[in-house]
């Protein structure tokens, strides 16, 4: 199943879009929410204030459609809004995206393959002076490593 989160993850919306994208992610969830009952779970805590205001526009962000996201998946699974207003107490937002993952079944986005470490050769060139050197960019580190280590000697080089 493809990553139905991520792109919601940088988004704003005022409320009549943020209740747009519960509803297209909640597709399968009996009750999707409405405007009035998204007020209803901000004034009883369990959504977060708006982000911020456009004039008198209120506009929610990624954690606001988690909470309802989240609200409305413990609901379809028969707790009330006081077991979910617990169970939803001081979640942080990588929490609340875990339990909504979990609950929609989407799997986490892949990571990133991590490079392999690259194997640097430390030389200690004057005193309290190290150079890492790159084989894999540097032909010949030994001369490099040589050439730094004259000029820096007090009767190797140019100054």
């Amino acid at each position: 199943m493809a990553d139905l989160l991520t792109p919601h993850r940088d988004a704003s919306w005022d409320l009549p879009g943020l209740v747009a994208a519960a509803r297209s992610l909640l597709d399968r969830v009996g009750s999707p929410p409405d405007e009035r009952t998204v007020r209803y779970y901000q004034t009883g805590g369990l959504v977060d204030r708006p982000a911020r205001y456009e004039g008198r526009t209120a506009l929610y962000g990624y954690r606001h459609l988690l909470q309802v996201l989240a609200i409305k998946l413990l609901q379809a699974e028969g707790h009330t809004l006081a077991q979910v207003q617990q169970a939803l107490a001081g979640v942080p937002t990588a929490g609340l995206e875990e339990a909504v993952r979990t609950s929609l079944g989407v799997p986490a986005p892949a990571e990133a393959p991590v490079a392999a470490p690259r194997s640097l050769i430390a030389a200690e060139v004057a005193p309290g002076v190290t150079v890492l050197v790159d084989p894999a960019v540097v032909s010949d580190p030994g001369a490099l490593v040589d050439r730094i280590a004259k000029a820096l000697s007090p009767s190797g080089g140019p100054r």
